[in-house]
């Protein structure tokens, strides 16, 4: 338990690249404001990318991942981050598998678009001697993840779509079964 209320008490934590540090003197009042302003409500509010800076990312977190939003300027990295997000997740069950391919890849953050709820927990994934399955719904964007915690079937159960991470020979698949 008190780990869990260390980990609360970090808050948000936010984070932007930038190539010259001296450029952070450069920053008219209205740039910081508007850096403030994404800090604070995880949104920007032109673009999260910031000419002076020259960022490539902004990362915006709450409660030690609990939130995460990620903005990416060149959707192959995000897409490079993505192949291989999932197959990291499995290492943690002792499944060595491939990354995503660059196409299923592609499909996946199509679907993160609209909000996706990936279930890696240990009794959704289907394991066979052949293949895994990872379940996912199409959820919309939401920014109560308590809420989506606390009430993930229903929140899976209003998904428009159910969906299938599946890893068989070799190769991920997207299978939809409803």
């Amino acid at each position: 338990m008190t780990y869990i209320k260390k980990m609360y008490s970090y808050g948000d934590f936010c984070w932007i690249d930038f190539d010259e540090i001296t450029t952070l003197d450069k920053l008219e009042p209205y740039e910081k404001a508007e850096l403030l302003y994404l800090g604070h409500y995880k949104q920007p509010l032109r673009s999260p990318f910031f000419e002076k800076l020259n960022n490539k990312f902004v990362y915006l977190a709450h409660d030690d991942g609990w939130f995460n939003k990620i903005f990416y300027k060149d959707k192959n990295q995000y897409i490079d981050v993505l192949a291989s997000l999932v197959s990291n997740r499995l290492k943690s069950y002792r499944q060595d598998v491939l990354p995503l391919s660059r196409d299923i890849a592609e499909q996946l953050m199509l679907f993160a678009k609209d909000g996706i709820l990936v279930d890696f927990y240990r009794n959704r994934i289907i394991k066979s001697r052949k293949s895994i399955e990872i379940p996912f719904h199409v959820i919309g964007e939401n920014m109560n993840f308590d809420d989506v915690y606390n009430n993930m079937e229903r929140h899976k159960a209003k998904a428009e779509s159910e969906y299938w991470l599946v890893y068989s020979k070799n190769e991920w698949s997207i299978r939809s079964y409803k």
